[in-house]
């Protein structure tokens, strides 16, 4: 699967987009150099995946935005009870009929921190970081 980048790219959990995407890559995790099977077990327990190889992510630049409950709130929720996130969808292009998408259950190795830093003239942005919990299942949009 290649590296797939775009800034139409739409993430849903269940029937809610994500806010504040400002940019998404999905990307195959199979390029990562794997020195020994020491390493290999211990990313494999860092992912919550059982084989490293094989892991697929979605990684980007999201604005914050502590009001998307159903979105944001939702990933950060889950990261820290490391708890994995079901019904996700990638959309790279765009959600629409005949869309390509992506779908399954992820874990969410890095979310913003969601917390007011009491100056908002400013749009706050920072980094997401999502691993599939299995090979995404390949659709298109109906």
């Amino acid at each position: 699967m290649a590296a797939i980048t775009t800034n139409l790219a739409e993430l849903y959990i269940s029937t809610n987009k994500l806010k504040g995407v400002v940019s998404l890559v999905q990307k195959n995790a199979d390029n990562v150099v794997i020195l020994s099977e020491e390493l290999t077990d211990g990313r494999s327990a860092v992912l919550g995946l059982d084989s490293p190889r094989d892991a697929v992510y979605i990684e980007g630049e999201i604005e914050i935005d502590d009001t998307d409950t159903t979105g944001q709130v939702a990933l950060a929720t889950a990261k820290a009870s490391k708890a994995a996130v079901a019904s996700v969808a990638f959309y790279p292009n765009g959600k629409s009929t005949g869309a390509k998408k992506f779908s399954g259950s992820v874990y969410v190795v890095a979310i913003p921190n969601l917390g007011s830093t009491g100056n908002t003239s400013k749009t706050r942005k920072g980094s997401l970081k999502l691993v599939w919990s299995a090979t995404p299942t390949e659709g298109v949009e109906s």
